[in-house]
């Protein structure tokens, strides 16, 4: 063999030729590492730069972004609000209207007027002071509401005073369904002949509003009815209702009354909503 003609060989055929075989390899991008790397940096997920860009482009993956768009949705950025009510604040009655929205103590009630309907109230005295512990003023209490029943006519169907509070269960004539006028003009009435008992006449007799329930069937009326009377009995005052005076119980029964009903108070835990205590 003639080594000069084996080089010559070798030359010619890629695989043997290391020169040729560098050749071929840069010409094979996954073989060669620089063209390799140029590919890559055309596939977005495998080019941490161009990650970076793509996650950019996208609001909820960058978090400069996410701040504008956090900024852009009312309820996510608490200063959207401030500009409103920056600008509310040159109109002072309209803002201090917006705001009594949220800081008012107690809720707006909306009243539920029926004619001819019967209702259950509870009234409670300002700061639950002890005013009707006096029996005197418990007659003041009851003199105001027999004065508003005049004009303002209804049937009495059961009540209670407490030293502290007092519930009423009325029915209204079948043409009237206002019992906010009664209820107003009883506390003014009771507060005006009190004020004067007292000798303070700026005294604040009564929580302002008072709770209402509209009776709905006999069976809630039965309820009601009963919790009145047995309200005594609920605060330790008495252990039977015809032992407190100041109750419509002893209008219905007396002593002598042998199958007098007993009470459940268990039945009271049907009425979901309380009764305003």
């Amino acid at each position: 063999m003639n080594p000069a003609e084996h080089r010559t060989t070798v030359d010619r055929i890629p695989f043997l030729n290391p020169a040729e075989h560098r050749t071929t390899v840069e010409r094979i991008p996954f073989l060669n590492p620089a063209e390799r790397r140029t590919t890559v940096g055309r596939i977005p997920f495998l080019n941490p730069a161009e990650r970076r860009t793509t996650v950019g482009r996208i609001p909820f993956l960058n978090p400069a972004e996410h701040r504008t768009t956090v900024g852009r949705i009312p309820f996510l950025n608490p200063a959207f609000h401030l500009p409103r009510f920056s600008r509310l604040e040159k109109r002072k009655p309209a803002y201090e209207k917006l705001i009594s929205c949220y800081t008012c103590p107690m809720r707006k009630y909306i009243r539920n007027y029926v004619e001819g309907g019967t209702y259950f109230f509870t009234q409670i005295t300002h700061n639950r002071f002890h005013y009707f512990s006096e029996p005197a003023y418990i007659d003041v209490c009851l003199s105001a509401l027999r004065h508003v029943q005049k004009y303002h006519p209804f049937e009495l169907v059961a009540y209670c005073i407490l030293p502290d509070h007092l519930h009423l269960l009325i029915t209204l004539p079948t043409d009237q369904k206002d019992f906010s006028t009664i209820m107003k003009e009883f506390k003014k009435k009771a507060t005006k002949e009190l004020r004067k008992i007292i000798g303070v006449p700026q005294l604040k007799i009564w929580q302002d509003r008072f709770w209402e329930h509209t009776i709905r069937n006999e069976r809630d009326m039965q309820i009601h009815f009963d919790y009145i009377h047995y309200n005594p009995i609920k605060h330790l005052y008495v252990d039977d209702p015809l032992d407190w005076e100041w109750s419509s119980y002893g209008e219905y029964y007396d002593r002598l009354f042998a199958n007098r009903p007993k009470i459940n108070p268990k039945s009271f835990a049907m009425v979901k909503q309380g009764f305003g205590e």
